[in-house]
């Protein structure tokens, strides 16, 4: 059977929900004739109470090849506390084979760049540490660290190296001839940016791939140009009470905001439809 795409919305910690989903996506699949390919714009974890269970989740349909998904800037923000809490556990992931993300700035470099800036608001490195930690943790980053056992504020005392390696192995965007993903709304001269990072980042100026990099993390501000002339451009980040559509565009925007109470939905590259569960 061929092997069809199905794009789900920011998950959140919500592994029931996707649980429930993909066995929609599953019957739909099995009525069609194909094998499920199930890609996810990012930001698995946080806010809900499972980020654990999600992340096991997509990690072992990712080692058995029937998941995927993008870095989301939640993965961002706790792979930067991981470098800047933890270094011994950035360091045993790169020993066992992962590499530093092209979407990845350090929070010390992030300091050393806005050095002078940080300073006029009476921030040292101690200061940007202490609230990157806290920035992420109260948008949903307690529960995440909560769901590997940790106790809360205290710090990460439990995190498996598997769940640091899957957050560092994450590409900034994924693609075939028909649909490319990024978790936000990146605009279609920084995926081309992006493209040719990826082939070899020495080919592209610093600041042209911060930018870059923030558009397909970050941004919400999608302009009147299609993301891609060829392909279907797919995001999550900005929550809503139902997916949008845009044909003009060539986008859709898929997180129905679960975590906040809502739907977790999918869209069939089969059918061109939603699939959706309600948050339980």
């Amino acid at each position: 059977m061929d092997r069809k795409i199905y794009v789900v919305g920011d998950i959140h910690g919500c592994y029931r929900e996707i649980v429930a989903l993909e066995k929609l996506i599953s019957r739909e699949a099995k009525d069609q004739g194909v094998h499920p390919f199930i890609l996810s714009v990012g930001d698995l974890i946080d806010r809900g109470l499972e980020s654990r269970q999600v992340v096991e989740h997509f990690a072992r349909g990712m080692k058995e090849g029937t998941h995927g998904v993008v870095a989301g800037n939640h993965e961002v923000m706790f792979l930067e506390v991981i470098g800047a809490f933890r270094p011994d556990l950035f360091e045993a992931a790169l020993e066992r084979g992962s590499t530093i993300p092209l979407w990845y700035t350090s929070l010390l470099d992030q300091w050393k760049r806005n050095q002078d800036s940080f300073l006029r608001r009476g921030m040292n490195y101690e200061a940007v540490k202490a609230g990157a930690y806290r920035n992420w943790a109260y948008q949903g980053g307690e529960e995440t660290l909560v769901s590997f056992g940790n106790r809360s504020y205290a710090g990460i005392d439990h995190l498996p190296i598997d769940a640091v390696r899957l957050l560092m192995d994450l590409p900034i965007y994924w693609q075939n001839e028909a649909i490319v993903i990024t978790h936000a709304l990146a605009e279609r001269e920084d995926l081309a940016i992006l493209r040719k990072a990826v082939k070899d980042s020495g080919l592209v100026e610093n600041g042209d791939l911060a930018r870059a990099v923030f558009s397909a993390i970050w941004n919400r501000h999608a302009s009147l140009t299609p993301p891609d002339s060829q392909r279907l451009h797919i995001s999550g980040h900005t929550p809503a009470e139902k997916p949008a559509m845009s044909k003009p565009r060539r986008r859709i925007m898929i997180d129905t905001a679960c975590a906040f109470g809502y739907y977790l939905t999918a869209w069939s590259s089969v059918t061109g439809k939603f699939l959706s569960v309600k948050k339980s």
